[in-house]
């Protein structure tokens, strides 16, 4: 038969075990997102890379419109940190299509020479979607 002192002590023992493996779940959540924290951070290293590299000579090292070769081009080019969402979503498969080339932009062209899409692989463009994602600014009413 067990005592009451031998039921408070499982009982304890029990709770401590909860306490333990609950504490321990929620070390590996917050080092599993620290380690996707992490990761976004480098894409988005990347991602900027990219864009300073393909991007900034029209639209600016802001992502406003104002690179240098901005004044050269018949149409202005877009401020890529105020794009409209598309119920309710960063259009993300819409500016992959533009950068690679497959949607027809006056300022770029006709589609026979498509901007970055021979020069930047998928890869490449996803992370600079990423980037110009991370970079959105609000509208002002």
């Amino acid at each position: 038969m067990m005592t009451k002192k031998m039921r408070n002590l499982l009982i304890g023992v029990v709770v401590l075990l909860a306490v333990l493996l609950t504490a321990f779940a929620m070390f590996e959540m917050a080092a599993a997102a620290g380690q996707a924290g992490n990761q976004m951070k480098m894409q988005l290293g990347q991602g900027q890379k990219i864009y300073m590299q393909y991007c900034a000579s029209c639209h600016g090292t802001d992502a406003t419109g104002k690179g240098p070769v901005a004044i050269a081009l018949r149409v202005p080019p877009t401020d890529l940190t105020r794009i409209s969402k598309e119920n309710g979503k960063f259009p993300i498969e819409k500016l992959q299509a533009s950068i690679s080339g497959e949607n027809a932009l006056p300022v770029h062209g006709n589609r026979d020479m498509p901007v970055w899409g021979g020069t930047l692989n998928r890869n490449q463009i996803a992370l600079l979607v990423k980037y110009i994602e991370s970079i959105q600014k609000p509208f002002s009413i």
